[in-house]
Order: structure tokens, then sequence, then C-alpha cells
């Protein structure tokens, strides 16, 4: 597997700093989007930011290409990096309409299926099937892609591989955790401490407001008690979506050992300095099929990619979706 050089600021040249400067550092990203709920299956429903094309317009005036972004656990539509996203393909391609989507329990009191017995997780695959179903219904002409950005590029990732998604003209995973244990493991030590308690603790807030919409926590406060993602997926997690134990669900949420059965076109990026997900979780050169491009940097961090001309990541996105090379 190659790896390529990522050129970064002398000042955030290392994996800590890309991750954490944009959610930290970077001034608010303003973004004028159209709302949209999307119905799933089980009644709920999931708010979506639109921007792009109205998506009210008529028939002759629709966008040809429709973008689903994905945030990572604990994000939102809100967050720095999806907005950063919309507003440079906004920018740039204005025809082209993305939606941010907002996974369950993700926007707290405000998010639509807050009263539904589940959350979002890592193994999560009919949600992605019902974005994509209403997608194509609502713009039937338009050909449909999906970034999934950590977590949610687990989602995608697997999904992808058990062939559930195949409205899909493309897509993108960035970030990605395909070996949850390992990636569990990583954030118990060091620094990972750091990412692993500002995690946590806001999960554990989503978790709490839904319970008290949905009690499903048979002692809530001894949600507390579980500071290490080993406890917090174990003994809420998992439970809540029909897996026996942590391991089970490790074992089927984890998305390596679905990327070779993967036939659709797929971008994978991801940094070996990434300090949440660590080289050994990531696929061998011999489990990536051929249509599955794997982007690895030297450099990069987690969502980082943060080059001395900006936010790199947005302008890779926005060339992929276009088809058009880039190189750091």
């Amino acid at each position: 597997m190659q790896i390529r050089h990522f050129n970064t600021p002398w000042w955030l040249g290392n994996g800590h700093l890309q991750t954490s400067w944009g959610s930290f550092f970077r001034p608010e990203v303003d973004v004028v989007a159209q709302k949209l709920s999307i119905p799933l299956r089980d009644q709920a429903c999931l708010n979506a930011d639109a921007m792009g094309p109205d998506i009210q317009a008529a028939a002759a005036e629709q966008p040809k290409q429709v973008c689903i972004l994905m945030h990572g656990l604990s994000g939102s539509s809100a967050s720095h990096y999806i907005r950063g996203i919309q507003k440079t393909i906004f920018e740039q391609e204005p025809s082209l309409l993305t939606l941010a989507i907002n996974h369950r329990g993700s926007l707290g009191h405000a998010c639509p299926a807050i009263e539904t017995p589940i959350l979002y997780h890592a193994g999560l695959v009919t949600d992605l099937q019902d974005i994509c179903a209403f997608v194509a219904k609502k713009w039937p002409n338009a050909s449909i892609s999906m970034v999934g950005i950590s977590l949610s590029g687990n989602m995608l990732v697997r999904a992808l591989g058990l062939g559930c998604l195949p409205l899909l003209s493309k897509a993108m995973a960035i970030s990605v955790p395909f070996e949850l244990a390992m990636v569990s493991d990583q954030v118990d030590k060091g620094m990972g401490l750091l990412y692993r308690r500002y995690l946590i603790n806001r999960m554990k807030k989503i978790v709490l407001q839904k319970q008290a919409h949905t009690p499903f926590l048979t002692q809530p406060d001894a949600i507390h008690q579980y500071n290490s993602f080993w406890a917090f997926d174990n003994f809420v997690i998992a439970p809540m979506h029909g897996f026996r134990n942590v391991h089970h669900y490790y074992r089927e949420a984890s998305s390596r050992q679905y990327v070779g059965a993967i036939e659709q076109p797929l971008l994978i990026v991801q940094a070996l300095d990434d300090p949440l997900v660590p080289v050994k979780a990531w696929p061998s050169p011999k489990q990536i099929p051929k249509n599955v491009e794997f982007e690895a940097y030297d450099r990069g961090g987690h969502v980082g990619f943060i080059s001395p001309q900006g936010y790199w990541l947005e302008q890779r996105i926005l060339q992929w979706l276009v088809d058009k090379p880039m190189e750091p």
C-alpha cells in the first residue's frame, strides 16, 4: 500500500493537532440550509440540512447529483467539518445538492427520533437504506453519492460490503474505525483518553435525553460509571440494539471484514497519524478490491487533513464528486 505525503502547516504537524484544531479553533462556518425530514421504516424520521438547488423546485430544475453527508460519533449536521464540506461544494458547484444527515439522537431533544427505541451505531444499515430510497424517490433523475465520516464511514463500508446500498453511484469513507475493538483499545491509553472522555460524555448526554422520552435503562444513574467505550458499548449500545454484549457488537459491526465484498466505487481516506484509528485496524492490500481506492497519507489525523491552503479534505470530496483528480 502506497503511503502518500500530506503537507501540513508547521504548526499542525502531528495527528493530535490535526484532529482537534477544527473542533476547538475553527471559526464557525455559516451556512444557510433548507430543512428536510426523511421518513424511516419504523415510522421515525431523521432531520437533514440541504444545500444547493431548491429542494421544492419543479422537475426540470431538480439536481442531477445528490450527495448524502453523514457525521461521526456525537456529531451532527452542525459539526464544523460537515458545514465546511457543504459550504465548499455550494460555493464551487451550486448545482450539486448536499444532504447533511442527523443520525438518530444526534440532536438530543430536537431529534424527531428521540422517542424511538434505538440510537445510531457502527453497524446500522437500515437507516442508510431508507435515506437512499427517499432520495431516489424525491429526485429520480439524480445520481446518488454518500460520504461517511468516522463512525458513519464504518456504517457505510459495512453496508456496501453487505450489498445493501445498490442505489449509490459512488461512496467515500473518511477516517474509518475498521476494527472497533482496536479503536476502543487505542483510546484507552495515553492521549487517547482525552478523546474518549470527550466522546463518551457527549454520548451519555444523548442517551440520558433519550431515557427521559423512552426509558430503556433499568438503572440510568449507572451510566455515569461507564467511562470506557468497552463499558459504554457493553451496557448501553449493545443491549439497546440487540447485541448480546460488546464483543458481539464489535465483531458484527466492524467493517474491515466486509471491504473485500464491496462491488461499488468507493474511496477511502486514512492517515497514519490518526490518534483514534491504529494502522493495524486497516484492511490489508489483499483485502481491498480493485473498485475500492484506498488513499493513505502519512499525516492528517482523524478527520483533519488541514494543509497550508486550508481544509484540504473538503476540496478532496468536491474533486471526487465531480471526477477531477487532486493531489495534496
